[in-house]
């Protein structure tokens, strides 16, 4: 178990060397914690891909029984089977462009405010760091990527790292979404 998650286990140097075996038996046992957080996920995964495919139009893809044939195939291949128009009324889509344009419109400009007035300038610093960031990712169209992301599964996730530029040859900060599925 990971000693995050143990409380009984306190932080601290081991003052034995581990064996080769009980170095592999621990990553074994950190690839099954992996795989179990990993499979936790899965049904959050589900979901959001149906409430996707519900948000872009197509509502009649779920997978069904034929009950003549016994085969799988999505709603709106049986029931064009039967003779009928499978009809779509997309009532979310436009919600969430709803959204997205008021995200849009009232955007606003990270500030960051000191307490202590002797530190304001550090502030200001700390301002014009953060626009910096913000300009260079392009983090209204992200933010507004993770809203609609959210707005669709109640998941989102940015990664954010630390290195080199190579067009400015200087160091940035990057900041990329993370597509939920791969959580």
């Amino acid at each position: 178990m990971n000693k995050f998650l143990d409380k009984r286990v306190k932080p601290g140097k081991d003052s034995k060397k581990k064996s080769e075996s009980d170095v592999k038996g621990s990553a074994r046992e950190f690839l099954e914690e992996c795989a179990a957080c990993w499979n936790s996920l899965s049904e959050a995964r589900r979901k959001l891909r149906r409430s996707l495919m519900y948000s872009y139009g197509d509502q009649w893809g779920d997978y069904v029984t034929d009950p003549d044939t016994l085969t799988q195939m999505t709603e709106g291949e049986l029931i064009k089977k039967n003779g009928k128009v499978p009809l779509k009324n997309n009532m979310i889509a436009p919600i969430l462009s709803n959204i997205d344009g008021q995200l849009r419109q009232n955007l606003m400009r990270p500030v960051c405010i000191a307490r202590d007035q002797n530190e304001s300038k550090i502030g200001e610093m700390m301002s014009v760091a953060i626009e910096y960031v913000h300009d260079i990712n392009e983090l209204e169209e992200l933010d507004a990527d993770s809203m609609r992301m959210l707005l669709n599964g109640g998941m989102v996730a940015q990664r954010i790292e630390y290195g080199v530029n190579p067009t400015k040859d200087r160091r940035d900060v990057w900041i990329h979404n993370v597509n939920p599925s791969r959580l």
